[in-house]
C-alpha cells in the first residue's frame, strides 16, 4: 500500500467473509435485442463521481432475478452473472471474499489494488498513476 501511495483503510480488505460456496454479488446486464450494446445505468452521487455502469449489482438474488424479469418483459436480452468483488467506496466494510482465495497471487493483488483505488479516488487523493485496472497492475508489477 505504501509503495503504491495508497491510503490504508482498516475496513477495506483486511477481514475475510466465508461465502460457503455461494455467490455473493449478482450482476445483471441488459441490452436491446439483437444489439451488442449494454444498457447504461446511472446512480445518484456514484455516477457523478466515477461514472455510469453497464450492469446493476445485487446482493439479494431474489431482487436480481425480479429485476431481470422486468427487463425481459420489456423485450430486452439479459445476462445474470456473478461478481467477483464489490466496492462501497470505503463507506462500509469490504472483506476479502472466500472465493478470492483461489486466485493467483497476481490476480488477487490486482483486484485488491483496483478496489482500494476507488476509496482513494473518492477522497480526492489521486496518486501518480492512472486509475485503470491495467495501469495499477503494471505499476504494482514494476515495483
Amino acid at each position: 500500500i505504501d509503495s503504491l501511495k495508497l491510503q490504508d483503510n482498516p475496513s477495506v480488505y483486511q477481514t475475510m467473509f466465508d461465502q460457503r460456496g455461494k455467490p455473493l454479488v449478482h450482476l445483471l446486464t441488459v441490452a436491446e435485442r439483437y444489439k451488442m450494446e449494454a444498457k447504461t445505468f446511472s446512480f445518484p452521487v456514484v455516477s457523478w463521481i466515477i461514472g455510469n455502469f453497464t450492469y446493476k449489482g445485487f446482493f439479494d438474488s431474489t431482487a436480481a432475478y425480479q429485476e431481470e424479469i422486468v427487463w425481459k418483459s420489456k423485450g430486452y436480452d439479459t445476462d445474470m452473472g456473478q461478481g467477483i468483488a464489490y466496492s462501497t467506496l470505503g463507506w462500509l466494510p469490504e472483506p476479502i471474499l472466500s472465493s478470492m482465495l483461489y486466485y493467483s497471487d497476481g490476480k488477487l493483488a490486482s483486484l485488491i489494488i483496483h478496489f482500494i483505488q476507488y476509496v482513494v479516488l473518492l477522497r480526492w487523493q489521486i496518486g501518480e498513476f492512472d486509475y485503470s485496472r491495467d495501469d495499477s497492475r503494471n505499476y504494482f508489477c514494476k515495483k
